[in-house]
């Protein structure tokens, strides 16, 4: 069979023999004939964990002041990604607003409060995004009329903060005022999946969407192991900290407790396919409804993982493919290193320390990070495999000072090189070799050079497929339907995987 991936602007080939059991699976596309009013007037109808929209609202609750929180404003390019525009604010912000208008709560008591994102370094900038297809431009007085006013939250300006508490964890939550002023303040938006925080939206709304800047940084520093944080040691990022995990994630449990803090008593969010549709809407209670939410895009778009051994089951089981083989999707999914590494972070999780992964991500743009540069710099190639831990009190230092200013491309940058140390990477890549090298990858110009270097490494001696090591299966997915799944359950025979586009690509389940 031939392998057709993106890379860049381009398809890259190369011709492969799969194993005897290797199948092609199809994501879990849900469609839907409803139109998106219609399903978010039902969520709002059927809540979960509290009365329907219309009596939480009622007059009689002594509604005067409501907030509706909703995420920035997308950028306004197509880029086949799984939020679009606050995920659906097109069609929920203009709903909300006449619901409540028809409940007797006048524009002039409804707030419009733009959380700040704190994920901002996973989105493209508008500088890479030049000749994407544009969306139409929508403004919130388009949305919203011109009588609600509008707020976006300013994490460094202190006098529109006031305090919260502390969470268990010891983060301070100073957050925006007019949500501790607020009668009723009301969280929309669209519930994705987090690399680290496990789901973004819903509780993160407020932390650290509406958290003052050093609730941002402590709730940050949560991902790191304390035991050897800002040492000379290196610092280490808690193994919960990824996708689609909530028990034991620290940033996410430090999000809902901070949640607790405010008066937030109903959630709406959008459920979007992989074609950025609205399929599905949940409403109600915020952390019930949020994690009827996290179900859902878990069924679309997860993929179990399950420690090994689990050779037992009669069923393929991800999490244990000899041979992953890992695409971002193409421009501008892989414009640089920094944007490519969060389908290589969410890779690493599949598979085992001596199992080999082809990574694809043009990077013609670089490395893309001020960050990952001072990292290479300072961090010996011999650091890069799994021989040393230890870094220098120089790096330990800088690490620290850098934290404070860039929390989360800080801990992406350390999660990727943490977790690929030790592991087996071919990163077919416009990247100089060196570079690559320094990363603790190896270089290779195509897909084909990059298969046949993996098939050396998987077959020492002439070991043909039947008799590679025994392997259960690595699934993927992806927003443009090409997934592919190698499975070989009860057998001896080798596993291979394809991630089509890892952008969008979230496991779930137990963690390797």
């Amino acid at each position: 069979m031939e392998l057709r991936l993106k890379y860049g602007s381009e398809m890259m080939s190369a011709d492969f023999k799969p194993p005897a059991h290797f199948v092609e699976a199809q994501p879990r596309h849900i469609a839907t004939l409803q139109k998106p009013p219609e399903i978010l007037n039902q969520a709002l109808d059927r809540t979960l964990g509290c009365h329907p929209f219309n009596q939480v609202f009622r007059p009689a609750s002594g509604t005067k002041n409501v907030v509706i929180v909703t995420p920035e404003p997308r950028l306004p390019f197509k880029m086949n990604l799984q939020e679009n525009w606050g995920g659906g604010a097109e069609y929920y912000l203009p709903l909300l607003r006449e619901r409540l208008n028809c409940l007797g709560v006048p524009d002039e008591e409804i707030r419009v409060l733009v959380a700040a994102p704190a994920d901002s370094w996973l989105r493209p900038s508008a500088e890479t995004c030049k000749g994407l297809p544009r969306r139409p431009q929508v403004s919130f007085t388009e949305l919203v009329g011109d009588k609600v006013r509008v707020f976006w939250h300013d994490p460094h300006d202190y006098k529109s903060l006031t305090y919260a508490g502390l969470t268990r964890r010891g983060t301070p939550v100073f957050v925006n005022r007019l949500l501790m002023d607020a009668d009723h303040v009301l969280l929309s938006g669209s519930v994705s999946h987090h690399p680290l925080a496990g789901y973004g939206a819903g509780p993160r709304l407020i932390l650290p969407g509406c958290a003052g800047e050093e609730s941002i940084y402590r709730h940050f520093s949560h991902a790191l192991d304390h035991e050897s944080a800002f040492e000379p040691e290196t610092p280490q990022i808690y193994t919960r900290c990824r996708d689609a995990v909530v028990e034991g994630n620290p940033l996410q449990e430090d999000s809902r407790e901070a949640l607790r803090f405010i008066d937030a008593n109903f959630l709406l969010h959008t459920v979007l396919n992989d074609q950025q549709q609205i399929v599905g809407a949940v409403a109600g209670e915020p952390l019930q409804a949020f994690s009827a939410g996290c179900k859902a895009i878990d069924s679309m778009f997860g993929a179990l993982i399950l420690p090994p051994p689990a050779l037992a089951c009669p069923e393929p089981l991800a999490g244990q493919a000899q041979l992953l083989v890992v695409s971002c999707g193409g421009f501008p999914h892989d414009r640089d290193f920094r944007t490519a590494s969060l389908a290589l972070l969410r890779a690493l999780q599949f598979g085992r320390s001596h199992d080999v992964i082809i990574f694809l991500a043009e990077c013609r743009d670089g490395l893309g990070s001020d960050v990952l540069p001072r990292f290479l710099q300072e961090w010996p190639e011999s650091r890069t495999g799994a021989d040393s831990c230890l870094w220098s009190p120089r790096l330990a230092g800088w690490f620290h000072q850098q934290f404070r200013h860039n929390e989360l491309e800080v801990l992406m940058t350390l999660a990727v090189l943490q977790r690929a140390r030790g592991r087996r990477v071919i990163m077919v890549t416009a990247l100089e070799a060196g570079l690559v090298q320094r990363l603790g990858f190896v270089a290779a110009r195509s897909l084909r050079e990059a298969v046949a270097l993996a098939e050396s490494w998987l077959r020492p001696s002439g070991l043909n497929k039947s008799q590679a090591p025994s392997a259960s299966a690595a699934l993927a997915s992806c927003a443009n339907s090409e997934w592919k799944i190698g499975a070989t359950p009860h057998t001896n025979r080798l596993a291979v995987g394809v991630i089509a586009n890892g952008t969008l690509f979230a496991p779930t389940g137990a963690a390797l």
